[in-house]
């Protein structure tokens, strides 16, 4: 009982990626007890010769500053966390640091991505086992199979991830700082000509269906922002996009820039009065597009149930939302509409700077040029009579 041991707890991180807390101690000085003339305690032996004598309040002292130098090395350096696995890392480490700034659609691409292709390939190794090499043959499989766009993102978060981990302590350098892509197979980017978007127009179930679609082919929306249309986003020749449905759930626009007001073409507004007309709503803040609860159409039940089959029967092999805005662009382009019209359109920022911060489009130069590309739509569709499809029409 001649000596002041201390007692603190340090934190690590396993070889399973768990954390572990850990007991330490130490003998810090000894007691002033049984002290002969010059202050050193009685029958001492040699090790504890050489320690200091400590009153109670300079060993707590002591333990003190023991526990301070402890805690001001940071829990992920190396020294404490060789064996640190990539799965725990980027859970735990990179991951909150990330996840704040995306969108609710954002988080959930990143995560299926990280889930299904990068996490069952690297979760269980080692962040200092990752090799260039191994990344490399990693995403040439990965190019074989899937296209551009999901492989650059596979190289992009892993990158990240390891550079995260370099800025963290756990890597003293990104292996993969200089990782290339390898080639991949070309995406398929389909689009509808004018002659497969009259036959698509045709095949429209309802007179519902028909207006959809054509928002889709004349204003270039987003599906989330179509079926989050209220009765009071639509004005004559305007149309305001102020809010998208994203798994059911409503939220923001895409990007800043989506939040907009475009061009509605007069014939398409006269369609929508007809629509609300037939509807009879009994708000403006109830949804264009509604389900039979009263809430927005669900996307992927209009792709499944009305979308496809529609384009089955009109012999177009490959359509999808994407495909529909994209149609938009390329038919956009074919009728000469400026570029910067339809950027303005489509709320896109993919001009230039000087295009895009200096270059204006005044109103009515934008609306002669929609309603052109509109009616170049329209001739190229048969008019569908809206007394003879209301028997038709089913509220999904």
């Amino acid at each position: 009982m001649r000596r002041w041991r201390a007692h603190w707890y340090v934190y690590e991180i396993g070889p399973d990626g768990k954390e572990r807390r850990r007991h330490r101690s130490r003998i810090i000085g000894i007691k002033r007890v049984n002290s002969t003339p010059d202050g050193r305690p009685r029958n001492l032996s040699p090790a504890d010769a050489l320690r200091p004598v400590l009153t109670k309040h300079e060993a707590e002292e002591e333990l003190r500053r023991i526990i301070a130098r402890e805690t001001a090395a940071p829990r992920e350096a190396p020294r404490s966390d060789p064996n640190a696995l990539f799965g725990w890392f980027w859970r735990h480490r990179w991951l909150p640091l990330r996840e704040g700034s995306w969108r609710r659609s954002t988080r959930e691409i990143n995560l299926l991505v990280l889930e299904r292709h990068i996490g069952p390939r690297w979760d269980a190794v080692r962040l200092k086992d990752i090799t260039a090499p191994a990344a490399a043959k990693w995403l040439m499989g990965m190019a074989e199979e899937y296209s551009y766009s999901l492989v650059h993102k596979c190289r992009t978060y892993l990158r990240a991830i390891l550079e995260e981990a370099v800025e963290q302590g756990f890597l003293s350098r990104n292996p993969l700082r200089r990782l290339p892509l390898p080639r991949t197979r070309p995406e398929q980017r389909p689009v509808l000509n004018l002659e497969q978007t009259a036959a698509l127009l045709r095949e429209m179930p309802t007179f519902r269906d028909r207006i959809i679609l054509t928002l889709f082919l004349a204003c270039g929306l987003r599906p989330g922002e179509c079926f989050a249309l209220r009765w009071n986003d639509v004005r004559p020749g305007l149309l305001r996009i102020d809010e998208q449905v994203v798994r059911g759930q409503l939220g923001e626009p895409k990007t800043r820039g989506s939040r907009s007001v475009i061009v509605l073409p007069d014939a398409l507004y006269r369609q929508l009065q007809e629509w609300r007309r037939r509807r009879e709503p009994e708000s403006d803040e109830e949804f264009i597009f509604a389900s039979s609860t009263g809430r927005p159409l669900g996307l992927r039940n209009w792709d499944r149930d009305v979308l496809q089959p529609a384009a089955q029967r009109a012999g177009i092999p490959c359509v999808n939302y994407q495909a529909l805005r994209r149609t938009f662009a390329t038919l956009a382009h074919e009728v000469g509409i400026p570029l910067k019209v339809a950027q303005a359109q489509l709320r896109h920022s993919s001009l230039n700077t000087t295009t895009n911060v200096y270059t204006q489009v005044l109103p009515e130069s934008h609306r002669a040029e929609i309603e052109r590309f509109f009616a170049r739509l329209l001739d190229n569709s048969s008019e569908a009579d809206a007394e003879s499809t209301s028997t038709r029409d089913s509220y999904r």
